[in-house]
């Protein structure tokens, strides 16, 4: 995750270069800031000779002080040229909203099909909002929708319609 990179640039008060670090690796960055377990820090070697570093918090603060636009900005940067292929992807959660990112920067047309009214999946459905408030839930997915992602919620895709889906795109993440 790039961790001592992002670390770095904030210590230099990089805010944008730090953000940029993590998009490399992590486009649900804002959602990882606050629901992270942060297991790492536990074993963190700085620890040996005071507090470990808080990365959680580091990532929520650089992530929560860089405008949205800012960071569109940063996600459009890295986009390939369009390989004029598309894919669908079933199911909006932590796996297809990642998939979507990922493949729209390698160049991919990009529909995600959700049965529930909003994506997010269990990180919408499973953790509650006091710990995981949807309007940063609802940040992080705007930011990926925003490279050109077409989503259709409230759609349960059933076998007729996953053969249709098949025929009309040229992959499927399930």
């Amino acid at each position: 995750m790039n961790i001592p990179e992002y670390i770095h640039a904030i210590w230099e008060n990089d805010l944008k270069g730090a953000v940029e670090w993590m998009y490399k690796t992590n486009p649900l960055s804002g959602v990882c800031g606050r629901i992270c377990t942060h297991k790492c820090e536990t074993v963190c070697s700085i620890s040996h000779r005071g507090e470990a570093v808080a990365i959680r918090w580091l990532k929520r603060y650089a992530i929560d002080n860089l405008p949205t636009d800012e960071i569109k900005k940063i996600a459009l940067e890295t986009i390939t040229k369009p390989v004029n292929k598309k894919v669908a992807i079933i199911g909006g959660g932590p796996a297809g909203l990642s998939a979507a990112y990922y493949l729209t920067l390698l160049g991919y047309g990009i529909t995600i099909y959700d049965e529930n009214a909003a994506l997010g999946g269990m990180m919408r459905y499973g953790i509650p909002e006091y710990r995981l408030p949807y309007d940063k839930l609802d940040r992080d997915i705007e930011i990926i929708k925003s490279l050109g992602v077409t989503v259709k919620t409230k759609t349960k895709i059933d076998k007729n319609q996953f053969v249709k889906i098949r025929k009309d795109y040229d992959a499927v993440f399930v």
